[in-house]
């Protein structure tokens, strides 16, 4: 096959080759590696029957004066280990959007904990143990004194899920509660507004 004269190639500018990796070649014909620059007195001097070019780094076959357009390619690093290198980059940035207190869009990110089950104080989770016992299970587990309106709370909304509850007006939930925790067995402290276990003796 007979090649074109080498000035038909349109040349890119000097300019922007220097800020461009260089791209090398293999000649399909003879087998050496040219640089970019060197094809043309490659096939001028050493082998004027090549036509194919094989760009060493992305493996892609160039026919006549195509090679002129490959002006950059991939890194070795890029072509052995590309999809290592793109779990990595994106391990990377979900590591920092999980540690940055700022979003892309500068709103504050919340970091979500894993949901623990929440206990209900009921037993297999539909039968009620009865006041005294609820109140004492909840002062049990937060081992301090809490707020009795607090507590009030949480018992209120253990006995509504349970079966025990028909729909009784919160009233006289409210008395049923205070009775039981005027009980000797609990202590209501600082004028009333917290309570706590009492001590045994």
């Amino acid at each position: 096959i007979r090649r074109p004269p080498r000035s038909t190639r349109k040349e890119s500018s000097a300019a922007s080759d220097v800020y461009k990796r260089q791209v090398y070649f293999t000649c399909n014909v003879c087998g050496e590696s040219l640089k970019k620059k060197q094809v043309d007195k490659h096939c001028q001097t050493s082998c004027p029957s090549a036509w194919y070019f094989t760009c060493i780094d992305c493996n892609k076959t160039f026919e006549g004066f195509s090679y002129a357009e490959h002006t950059s390619c991939v890194t070795e690093t890029e072509r052995y280990a590309g999809k290592y290198l793109n779990a990595k980059a994106e391990q990377k940035k979900l590591s920092t959007s999980a540690t940055n207190p700022n979003s892309a869009n500068g709103k504050k990110e919340e970091v979500k904990k894993p949901k623990t089950k929440e206990r209900t104080y009921l037993v297999n989770d539909t039968e009620w143990m009865g006041w005294k016992r609820t109140i004492r299970h909840i002062l049990q587990d937060n081992e301090e004194k809490m707020p009795v309106e607090s507590l009030w709370k949480i018992v209120r909304e253990a006995y509504m899920k349970s079966n025990a509850y028909k729909g009784q007006d919160k009233t006289m939930m409210r008395a049923k509660f205070d009775d039981k925790v005027n009980r000797p067995r609990f202590e209501l402290v600082e004028s009333g507004k917290f309570i706590k276990l009492k001590a045994r003796k």
